[in-house]
């Protein structure tokens, strides 16, 4: 959301709302879908996409030498409805294992 609201120079932002299809009212979420409809194998959702943080939540600054993937969060930040749209998406796209079950997630 850093990106989309701050980062992105406004001819960048306009060319994702198209690629996504998407008007950006739920960029975050539009984000997800993406990564999990792609033909990659892996999809990784960070915790702080899924929660619809801004740039204060980041934990991976580049040019800094430490202080990066320091980032927690407390269990109940993942609550039901986020869990939900997780697990939702996570089986609409077919990305639970064998020994998964997207209710788990």
């Amino acid at each position: 959301m850093g990106w989309f609201n701050t980062s992105s120079a406004p001819e960048e932002r306009e060319l994702a709302l198209k690629y996504m299809g998407t008007d950006g009212r739920e960029f975050n979420w539009d984000f997800i879908r993406l990564a999990h409809s792609s033909v990659a194998d892996l999809a990784v959702i960070p915790l702080q996409d899924a929660l619809g943080l801004d740039t204060e939540a980041r934990m991976n600054y580049p040019s800094r030498a430490g202080g990066n993937w320091a980032g927690r969060y407390v269990p109940s930040a993942l609550n039901p409805e986020i869990r939900g749209r997780l697990a939702e998406m996570v089986e609409i796209y077919g990305r639970a294992g064998e020994n998964d079950d997207a209710e788990s997630l």
